[in-house]
């Protein structure tokens, strides 16, 4: 089983992944960071 979610910092990411650990949860686990553009053209400068 997979699940995933979106945060808007990786701290809170990081509360999840704590929880599962203090669950018991041993899955391999990882953060992602997204970069979330406001315009087309601010994707372009960040390229």
């Amino acid at each position: 089983m997979y699940q995933a979610g979106a945060f808007s910092t990786e701290a809170e990411a990081q509360k999840v992944i704590d929880i599962w650990r203090a669950e018991g949860r041993r899955e391999p686990t990882a953060i992602n960071l997204v970069t979330v553009y406001e315009s087309a053209e601010q994707w372009e400068a960040d390229r």
